[in-house]
Formats: structure tokens, C-alpha cells, sequence
């Protein structure tokens, strides 16, 4: 659960290649996953019976990739979800600032209101 989005993301790309070619070779898993291309290999090997060679990666489970596919798939949607959620969250704390602003300012006014009423009252009760 500690993959990154664009790890995912690329892990779907490099799945997608591999059941449309079968096979995806080390210069293409690169160019399509940048740096995250060792891990995924690692993690297609792993979870999708792959095969690994020297110069790139064979899978002809297709069920076992097409599983794994929609596991990636799910995660990216948790991330978004959680995204969303952090966003939300955010924007409802600064909405809160913004009201409690308001009541600071008019506690404020009522606060020097009571205070000149207080002199008016005491001039008043002077004279």
C-alpha cells in the first residue's frame, strides 16, 4: 500500500504492454515507467508468474496480469479518494478560519460597545 500513484500508474502501462505484446523489453520498460522500471519488473515477476530475461520481461498469464491490473487500479483509486478527502478537509479548515475571523472581529466590536457604554454611563452618572 506504500506505492506511489505514478508508480502504479506506470505499473498499469507496462501491464498493458504485456498483454497486448506479450513481452516488453528493457529499453521500453524504461522509456514507459522512468526509474520505477526495476521495481515493477520485480513486482510483475513476483505476483504475475512473469519471466524475467536480460533484456526484458515475458508474461503469459494474462488472468494473473489482468488481476494484478485491476488490484494497481484499485489503489490509484484509494490514493485519488484520499486526495479528494485532503482537499475537502482543507478547504472546510480554511472556510472555519474565515468564520471564526468574523466572530473575533464583531466579539471585538461588542467588547470597545460595552466599554464606551460603560463611560457614557459613568459621565452620566457623574453629572
Amino acid at each position: 500500500m506504500n506505492e506511489s500513484k505514478r508508480k502504479l500508474i506506470a505499473t498499469v502501462k507496462v501491464i498493458d504492454i504485456l498483454l497486448e505484446q506479450k513481452r516488453i523489453s528493457n529499453d521500453q520498460g524504461t522509456s514507459v515507467s522512468g526509474g520505477y522500471w526495476f521495481d515493477i519488473k520485480m513486482s510483475i515477476r513476483d505476483k504475475c508468474h512473469a519471466d524475467i530475461y536480460k533484456d526484458g520481461l515475458s508474461c503469459i498469464f494474462q488472468e494473473s496480469l489482468l488481476s494484478y491490473k485491476e488490484k494497481c487500479i484499485d489503489r490509484i483509486s484509494n490514493i485519488e479518494q484520499q486526495e479528494h478527502e485532503s482537499k475537502l478537509d482543507e478547504k472546510y479548515k480554511l472556510v472555519n478560519i474565515k468564520y471564526v475571523k468574523r466572530a473575533y472581529i464583531i466579539s471585538i466590536i461588542s467588547i470597545i460597545t460595552s466599554i464606551v457604554s460603560m463611560i457614557i454611563s459613568a459621565i452620566a452618572i457623574a453629572r
